[in-house]
């Protein structure tokens, strides 16, 4: 071990990534130096165990960084470049670095990977110093599996390796193939990496194979090996690391992510058809009580009046609640069957001139702006945007009834409506002076049925915001509201403006 904890040099640009990287190390026992961009100061030099560079500062300080490693041999200095996910390691590989490092780091990768390069380093470091039987006494020491072969056999391994394999050390040492310890599928892949080292073609190599015991029994290893100069011939020096219950536990992952899946996927199905049912019992059952329904109200509109002179007040206006009950009954399969509208139908979307829209919307509401002198302010820039017009007509329409509706008696209602570009977006809002809403309504006056005031203060079904809801739902839309008690409410949407803008 060495005589202080070892340093590690960060060359990272992002501050962010760097104090993160810094905090890790630290926490794992690590001193850390982090240079400037133009140069390595001297706490790296002659002091540095490992350094971790991105690719901007590998690239920029690469001379120095390697210089840095001419220094520090025979000592092993590991080298490590990090890298975004679909970046090719093998120039950087080929030009020196000792592994590479795939953004996003996970701790346990990070830390498992310092551990066996560092180890790696005090292991050189005492091949330096020490004889070659001070570094059988600390290798003999190591979890870690240690070996040296040449192209013919194994020149050396360790205790640990040797028990990984089912075998002891002097059963393998200049008696075994290095791939005879490789499963026969595997041997192809680690014959290609072995032969790119003992060429030069490629410095460092760290790969996962299959592992054939003497028993022959198999144990998935993660390797790490690089060729050195050793007894005046190329070798290859290396880690092994047992990863059978991790690669275990990967497929068991694998098998709970598919399973899941699949249920997912089930339970989709079974949703989408509850839904669909649902819709279609909605349709069915509002469809099949209009007829019924326009019989009771003809029949009680017949008894008013041919019959009036032989009812008297009481059952008069017990035929005005039967009146105004069918026509609360209507007005609520009317928009039952919108919303089951809004629910069933599939849709294209297309650019849709918002302005076309506000003005069908406007004048499908033009009875009440009448009879309630309304005043509708129209502002912003009504560009184009990708949608389905019918339902935009019935979401501005629905937003600005309720606009009107929802205004103190004897106050004038007074309606703007306003239309802002985001980025590729544009976010319509429809305000009022209206009675407010409570935040902790907020969501539920989207949902259907919901309503928050009598029907005999306020009319209404209590559907005119769900199909809002589901209409924007569908065309890849969102919608909401921002509001006070008593101080207006401000109700909005946003769509994705068309390509043409």
């Amino acid at each position: 071990m060495p005589d202080q904890p070892h340093l590690v040099g960060i060359l990272l640009a992002n501050p962010v990534d760097r104090r993160l990287m810094a905090d890790f190390l630290k926490s794992e026992g690590y001193r850390v130096a982090a240079p400037g961009q133009d140069h390595l100061d001297s706490a790296l030099r002659g002091g540095a165990s490992l350094i971790i560079a991105d690719i901007l500062f590998a690239h920029k300080l690469r001379d120095q960084i390697h210089v840095l490693k001419r220094e520090a041999s025979p000592v092993f200095l590991p080298l490590l470049v990090l890298l975004p996910p679909k970046v090719d390691s093998t120039p950087w590989l080929n030009a020196g670095f000792d592994d590479v490092l795939r953004e996003p780091l996970t701790k346990v990768d990070l830390g498992a990977r310092l551990r066996v390069l560092l180890r790696l380093r005090e292991q050189s470091l005492e091949l330096a110093r020490q004889s070659q039987a001070m570094f059988q006494t600390l290798v003999e020491q190591s979890m870690v599996g240690v070996y040296i072969f040449n192209r013919d056999t194994y020149l050396y391994v360790n205790d640990a390796l040797a028990q990984m394999a089912g075998y002891r050390p002097q059963e393998i040492i200049n008696k075994l193939k290095p791939l005879d310890l490789v499963y026969p599928e595997d041997r192809p892949l680690v014959q290609n990496l072995l032969e790119k080292r003992f060429l030069g073609e490629l410095q460092t190599a760290r790969y996962r194979f299959r592992g054939l015991r003497k028993d022959g029994s198999v144990k998935h290893v993660e390797v790490f090996g690089r060729p050195m100069e050793f007894r005046g011939e190329v070798v290859i020096l290396g880690t092994v690391i047992d990863i059978t219950e991790q690669v275990a536990a990967e497929e068991k992952l694998k098998l709970y992510q598919k399973e899941l899946e699949k249920l997912v996927e089930q339970r989709t199905v079974e949703l989408k058809e509850t839904n669909e049912d649902l819709e279609a019992f909605v349709y069915s059952v509002s469809h099949d009580m209009r007829a019924p329904l326009r019989g009771i109200r003809g029949l009680a509109e017949a008894l008013q009046q041919d019959c009036a002179s032989n009812i008297d007040q009481t059952g008069r206006r017990y035929l005005e609640g039967i009146t105004a009950s069918a026509n609360y009954m209507d007005m609520l399969i009317e928009d039952l069957l919108a919303y089951s509208k809004v629910c069933r139908s599939e849709i294209q979307l297309a650019p849709v001139s918002l302005e076309r829209v506000i003005s069908d919307a406007i004048a499908l509401n033009g009875h009440d702006i009448r009879s309630k002198d309304a005043e509708v302010t129209i502002r912003g820039d009504l560009v184009e945007v990708k949608g389905h017009y019918s339902h935009l007509v019935q979401v501005f329409a629905n937003l600005l009834s309720n606009a009107i509706k929802f205004v103190p008696a004897n106050q004038r209602p007074t309606v703007t409506i306003d239309a802002k570009k985001q980025d590729e977006k544009i976010l319509i809002t429809v305000s009022d002076n209206g009675i407010g809403i409570e935040p902790q309504n907020f969501d539920r006056i989207f949902k259907l049925f919901e309503r928050l005031h009598g029907i005999e203060e306020y009319p209404g079904t209590g559907i005119g915001l769900a199909i809002v809801k589901r209409a924007m739902e569908k065309m890849g839309g969102r919608c909401g509201v921002r509001s006070q008690l008593g101080k207006g409410s401000q109700f909005w949407v946003e769509l994705p403006t068309s390509p043409e803008y």
